[in-house]
């Protein structure tokens, strides 16, 4: 309502952006803080430094994940997307839970190398390799990893915590790799699934569908929703339920 009565005031919608984007801002340094509050003493991860914004992960995102780390202590975790938020499962492994493994899915090999060489490390971080097609899902063309179910149950393992940011995004039903993952039951029974860049239609979309297979298939699922400059949705199990209000 006082948005639109800006707009009618003003003639334009240029005013309305602005406050919009302001009020991103204002997130994002609010979470920023949030994040460096959180992880003060927290020897895994509090030494480690990352690129945030733009196309990398924001705060909103990393709060989110080290609390899902840090308090859940997930046992098999999957990052579909290696970027930033790949430095926060490798130190995880390194220092907070050495039991546990951490794949990530990932169809550039030069950017694959790129972080290799900028300290990701095998003996840490599975890396799969996977091309992206263009797939159509209901009359919308999305892109998907190509082939993810076959290359995952090589792994035999049912995950814990599943992060969705790649591949690229797509208008509608975007990143929608994740429905198949749980229809071909490689979600565990105690599960958290974080779907970044949630302010986009295609998230929403993937979203929506992904509760009505959660519910389809008798998982308990709740949902909570974080933003600053980007957004998230996480959808978990009742045993990390709290991590919805956290």
């Amino acid at each position: 309502m006082i948005n639109r009565k800006i707009k009618n005031l003003i003639g334009t919608s240029s005013l309305v952006e602005e406050i919009s984007q302001l009020r991103k801002l204002t997130l994002e340094n609010y979470w920023a803080n949030v994040f460096r509050s959180s992880t003060n003493g927290c020897s895994w991860v509090q030494n480690e430094s990352f690129n945030v914004g733009r196309w990398a992960a924001n705060y909103s995102l990393l709060y989110i994940l080290f609390r899902a780390l840090n308090e859940a202590k997930p046992l098999n975790t999957l990052e579909l997307g290696l970027g930033e938020t790949t430095k926060v499962f490798q130190a995880y492994k390194k220092g907070h839970n050495q039991n546990a493994f951490c794949a990530t899915v990932e169809h550039d090999k030069s950017w694959i190398d790129l972080k290799k060489q900028n300290g990701i490390l095998p003996e840490y971080i599975n890396i799969i390799i996977s091309e992206v097609i263009e797939q159509k899902i209901f009359n919308s063309k999305s892109l998907v990893y190509k082939d993810l179910v076959e290359n995952l149950k090589e792994l035999n393992k049912k995950f814990n915590l599943i992060l969705i940011d790649g591949p690229f995004g797509s208008s509608n039903y975007s990143r929608y790799n994740i429905i198949d993952l749980v229809n071909e039951n490689f979600l565990d029974d105690d599960f958290i699934i974080i779907i970044d860049d949630f302010q986009r239609k295609g998230e929403k979309d993937t979203f929506e569908e992904l509760k009505r297979v959660l519910i389809k298939n008798n998982n308990d699922c709740y949902f909570g929703f974080y933003g600053g400059d980007k957004e998230q949705v996480v959808v978990c199990s009742e045993k990390y339920k709290f991590l919805t209000t956290a």
